[in-house]
């Protein structure tokens, strides 16, 4: 039986682990991590706290991290309220079977009304658009991995709960966006960590081998850990607060002209050159679209996220905006692309929060036009 103190401290901790998650999380779930941090800390309050402590840490977690999110401008206010309504509910309801029946059937309700609220919410809501939010089916991984953490560091110590944890934590955050050695070494590091506990006789090795997988998997992976850290800690830049947010050096205000900014992170200006792999179309915001297959870009880093490479086929989407049109900013490409076409582009890379986490270049600025493709052409929206 836990103290008083022990449970002030436990309702504490996971009170603080939902208000980080809340305020980091994005529009719409990852490839992989869904939620993110905010699932494997509502998993804990769900198991931990008890229905009514489940409902009451997830709420105010949530509460707490809207001025945040809303400051910075780094999520669709209809999403942040809606997270903050449903997802104390669907704790409350898992917490409450957990005390009750078991916490088997806790987790059971979790890894079905997570993705399942959270989908259903999104298509209600967006219709087509809210698509995306299905991904958050990956939430019923991250539950059964955040039980099987748990389920290790009660039974055999602070040491593996706390490896595990870490190995999940770093899962998460080195596989929201841009996949990375180090997102690989966390979620090989809690099977390992996991396996212990099934396998007695090497039960410490198997610790210590997660333990150094990890530290490895950060070194290796620093790169695209760090980019990760950079989308995601967006909230918690000073910068993101200021009315120049969105002005870039090269640039300028990126989101001139671009509806619904806060679904956007803003990595910089830059260019990149491919073969335009797919027909151009004209979104419903009137924006012209277009894939690029990239053959080289500004930058050093992988312009490609993991929803590049899933959802677009290894593509780097590129979107006009119908400023940018009038502005003329298909040049000599005349009014239209074509399918073959090799153009160079340039503009803001975008990570799209809404759209599967994948990086954009949104809004283009200017458009060479290196050879024409022989593919079907589509003309953009006349200009005003």
């Amino acid at each position: 039986m836990q103290s008083l103190r022990s449970r002030r401290l436990t309702f504490i901790l996971v009170l603080l682990g939902v208000f980080l998650g809340a305020v980091l999380q994005v529009n719409a779930p990852s490839i992989g991590t869904g939620y993110g941090l905010v699932t494997v800390f509502t998993v804990l309050a769900s198991l931990l706290l008890g229905g009514a402590g489940a409902f009451v840490a997830v709420l105010l977690g949530h509460i707490l991290g809207l001025p945040l999110v809303l400051a910075s401008r780094s999520m669709l206010l209809e999403v942040a309220a809606l997270g903050a309504l449903l997802r104390p509910v669907v704790a409350g309801v898992a917490g409450f079977l957990a005390s009750r029946r078991g916490r088997v059937y806790g987790v059971l309700a979790l890894a079905v009304l997570l993705p399942l609220v959270a989908g259903s919410a999104g298509i209600l809501y967006y219709g087509d658009d809210g698509v995306h939010s299905l991904l958050a089916v990956y939430d019923s991984l991250l539950v059964l991995l955040a039980w099987g953490i748990l389920v290790v560091w009660e039974e055999h110590g602070r040491a593996y709960g706390v490896v595990g944890l870490t190995g999940l934590l770093l899962f998460v955050v080195g596989f929201s966006f841009y996949p990375s050695t180090a997102g690989i070494a966390g979620l090989v590091g809690v099977a390992l960590v996991l396996l212990s506990a099934a396998w007695r006789r090497f039960e410490r090795p198997l610790l210590w081998l997660a333990a150094a997988l990890l530290l490895v998997g950060v070194v290796a992976g620093f790169g695209g850990l760090a980019a990760n850290l950079r989308v995601l800690g967006y909230p918690l830049s000073p910068s993101s607060y200021s009315e120049d947010r969105w002005v870039v050096p090269g640039c300028g205000n990126v989101m001139e002209g671009v509806h619904d900014p806060g679904r956007l992170r803003v990595l910089g200006c830059t260019w990149a050159e491919g073969v335009v792999d797919g027909i151009p179309f004209v979104a419903d915001d009137g924006d012209y679209c277009f894939d690029l297959k990239v053959s080289g870009h500004g930058g050093e880093e992988s312009l490609l996220t993991t929803g590049n490479l899933v959802l677009r086929k290894g593509r780097l989407h590129a979107e006009i905006v119908p400023l940018g049109l009038r502005s003329g900013v298909l040049g000599g490409a005349g009014d239209k692309l074509c399918r073959g076409d090799r153009v160079r582009v340039y503009g803001a890379l975008v990570i799209d929060t809404d759209h599967g986490q994948w990086a954009e270049i949104h809004p283009v600025y200017k458009v060479e036009l290196l050879e024409r493709g022989d593919g079907p052409c589509v003309s953009a929206p006349s200009r005003p």
